[in-house]
């Protein structure tokens, strides 16, 4: 899925080798929609997407931010979508969304800013009920830099959350970034003696996407240097 400054939401269908198959317009609104995402959770498929209502990407610590509402919205044919509950809906910047299902718990995770590129919390929310209803907001990693979240992935008897963030350079925001990974276990407890620093090429300016596992390799998808040369990376790592 992805989203567009005509305020659409798209469904993007590819085949193995990566040819596009579809892209079709699956929602529309009013306002601007932002980082919207899908999973599966039996045999309905859930979006998300985020509006925004009046100030966007405010950048100032003592300005009016908008109002950021997450959106869930689902579907058992990918054709018909029913807007089904909104998960937060609050005047911080809220981006950068993931959710995944484990044992009939759907978790929707987030990151939650002051203001644009300044300090920002990586919190979660889970539904039991398929995102009727979901549970009151936790904080996974707290606001000592501009965390921007990327997603996360199962790891052994746990999760392993990825993020970029300028902890080592509080206030540089993307120039001084770099890629992170923090463990929880399977109730979301924070095991910070598990927590690294990616060991990876170049892991500085970097503002990271996405990160996917296949194989015996992690795959690390991120801009680098995003606010001047503006590179687009691809770069896998071997694992143990």
């Amino acid at each position: 899925v992805y989203s567009n400054h005509d305020n659409e939401t798209h469904l993007l269908k590819l085949d193995e080798n990566m040819d596009m198959i579809s892209d079709e317009m699956i929602l529309k609104s009013e306002l601007l929609a932002i980082d919207p995402t899908i999973c599966k959770v039996g045999d309905t498929y859930l979006v998300t997407h985020t509006t925004i209502e009046g100030t966007i990407n405010n950048p100032n610590p003592n300005g009016d931010n908008g109002v950021y509402t997450l959106e869930l919205f689902a579907s058992r044919d990918l054709k018909t979508w029913e807007y089904r509950t909104t998960i937060v809906s609050e005047k911080h910047d809220i981006e950068d969304i993931d959710m995944v299902c484990d044992d009939n718990r759907l978790y929707c995770i987030y990151e939650k800013e002051n203001y644009d590129k300044g300090p920002s919390k990586i919190c979660m929310r889970f539904s039991e009920d398929e995102g009727m209803s979901w549970s009151e907001e936790t904080i996974l990693i707290d606001n000592g830099g501009d965390n921007e979240f990327s997603c996360i992935l199962p790891e052994y008897d746990g999760w392993r959350l990825y993020y970029s963030s300028d902890k080592e350079n509080p206030g540089a925001s993307y120039n001084g970034a770099s890629a992170y990974s923090a463990f929880f276990d399977a109730d979301f407890l924070h095991i910070p003696e598990l927590d690294e620093k990616v060991d990876m090429k170049d892991n500085n300016a970097v503002r990271l996407y996405e990160v996917k596992q296949t194989g015996d390799k992690l795959y690390f998808m991120y801009a680098h240097n995003y606010m001047t040369d503006k590179d687009f990376v691809l770069r896998s790592i071997e694992t143990d």
